[in-house]
């Protein structure tokens, strides 16, 4: 069998109702990435505290400001946390809008193969 020597690919404009279930599941991900942009950005100055649960850190993952500290109860829960300063915090914040928005972006395109 032989592959051909060179592929190319294209992105089309498509339209969303195409395929409501990947735009639905793309969606979830731009809300998620969009909030926690914000809260990033909003809390520049003073920095801000990640904390997760391992275990489970889709759904843990939580952003405060400035330096927090876990609870008792958290600590024996077994979450992590970490401090990030105001440059850490706003690389972060313009990570996850850019990711946001490149999410947002592949809704509305389909790639195209050429063989």
């Amino acid at each position: 069998m032989f592959l051909p020597l060179s592929t190319s690919t294209h992105f089309e404009t498509v339209s969303p109702a195409d395929h409501p279930l990947r735009t639905l599941l793309t969606s979830a991900p731009v809300i998620y990435l969009a909030y926690f942009s914000l809260k990033f950005l909003r809390h520049i100055n003073s920095g801000t505290t990640i904390t997760f649960l391992p275990r489970n850190p889709l759904f843990t993952f939580s952003v405060r400001p400035g330096r927090a500290p876990l609870s008792v109860s958290e600590k024996k829960s077994g979450f992590l946390k970490s401090y990030n300063g105001p440059i850490g915090t706003a690389f972060l914040g313009l990570l996850f809008f850019a990711a946001a928005q490149l999410l947002l972006v592949l809704i509305f395109k389909r790639a195209e193969y050429n063989w």
